[in-house]
């Protein structure tokens, strides 16, 4: 296993890439070619072939150690930019709530549900109210009122229903209020800038 010494030694920028690495590795501390054999650099040698095989074999000795610590360094760095990321959006999500505050303090001041900027809009809505449905109450309600329905359709049982205004709904044929749904009315409003 290659140790931190072995990748040191190896000395190359995390931000180069492999082949101007290899080719900067060839120029300054290797004396071989990686574009000929070992015999053909040896040129008949043995003993150069072998300098030349064990300055290979150290070579790729180190190669594999950097390759090691690459995901190791990696990690660091993912690890950095993930905290770098979640700071930077804190600080501007805090920032867009602080103008959202205030814009739409300055929206109601105006008076207007729709206030045109230069660069944007500012638009205030009352909260919509929500219906909400108690599934398995409608389907016994429906099996047993409309026996001639196939299949609980929400949209056919609303038809023979009405929103009463306190928020209850009563079926139509029967004058039963009915306690499977109901209008939820939401208060405040809503406050959005949108930009052009």
């Amino acid at each position: 296993m290659a140790t931190d010494a072995d990748v040191l030694d190896l000395d190359w920028s995390i931000d180069e890439e492999p082949e101007v690495a290899l080719q900067r590795a060839r120029e300054e501390d290797l004396d071989f070619r990686l574009d000929q054999t070992i015999e053909e650099q040896a040129r008949g040698d043995e003993t150069r072939a072998l300098q030349i095989a064990q300055a290979m074999s150290t070579k790729h000795r180190l190669c594999e150690g950097r390759l090691a610590v690459i995901g190791q360094f990696a990690d660091a760095e993912r690890a950095r930019i993930e905290q770098w990321e979640a700071e930077q959006r804190a600080r501007y999500d805090a920032m867009i709530a602080a103008l959202e505050d205030q814009l739409h303090i300055w929206a109601e001041t105006m008076g207007e549900k729709t206030v045109d900027l230069p660069d944007g809009t500012l638009r205030r809505r009352a909260r919509r109210s929500t219906v909400e449905w108690d599934e398995l109450a409608a389907h016994a309600y429906q099996v047993k009122h409309y026996p001639e329905d196939t299949k609980l359709s929400k949209s056919d049982l609303k038809k023979r229903l009405e929103k009463q205004g306190d928020g209850t709904w009563v079926d139509t044929n029967t004058g039963e209020v009915v306690e499977f749904i109901r209008t939820v009315e939401r208060e405040g409003e809503t406050f959005s800038v949108s930009h052009k």
